[in-house]
C-alpha cells in the first residue's frame, strides 16, 4: 500500500551545464540594459550638447531617436532572454519551459532600474528642450 507522504519534488534536469547555459544567458541579458542605459545617457547628452536650432522639435530628433532606441533594446534584451531561456530547458528535455521562472530577482532589479533611468532621461530631453 503506498504511503501518503508526499514524494520530494525534484526538478527534470540539474546538470552543472545546464546551470552554466543558463547563468551565462544571465550575463547575455544583462548586457542588454547596460545597453538599453548607455543609448539613454547618449539622449540626455545630446539634448545638453547639441546647439539649438530655429525649427522647432529638430532639436529632438537624434535624442528622441537614441531614447526610442533604448527601449526597444530594454524589450529585445527581454524577448531575446526568454526565447533563449525556453530553448534551453527544451534541449533538456523539459516539455514546457514557459513553467519554469523567468522573472529573477536580479532580471526585475534590472528592468525597473533600466526604466527608471529611461524615464529620467526623457524628463531630462524635454526639460533641457
Amino acid at each position: 500500500m503506498p504511503s501518503d507522504e508526499p514524494q520530494p519534488i525534484t526538478p527534470p534536469v540539474a546538470t552543472q551545464s545546464i546551470i552554466r547555459t543558463e547563468l551565462a544567458n544571465e550575463r547575455t541579458f544583462l548586457a542588454w540594459p547596460r545597453t538599453s542605459l548607455a543609448c539613454a545617457a547618449g539622449a540626455a547628452a545630446a539634448a545638453q550638447l547639441l546647439p539649438t536650432t530655429s525649427s522647432a522639435g529638430v532639436d529632438l530628433v537624434l535624442p528622441g531617436a537614441l531614447l526610442v532606441a533604448s527601449v526597444v533594446c530594454l524589450f529585445a534584451g527581454v524577448r531575446h532572454q526568454r526565447s533563449t531561456h525556453r530553448r534551453i530547458w527544451a534541449a533538456a528535455g523539459v516539455d514546457d519551459a514557459r513553467q519554469l521562472p523567468v522573472v529573477t530577482p536580479t532580471r526585475a532589479a534590472t528592468l525597473a532600474g533600466v526604466a527608471a533611468i529611461a524615464a529620467a532621461a526623457l524628463v531630462v530631453v524635454h526639460v533641457l528642450a
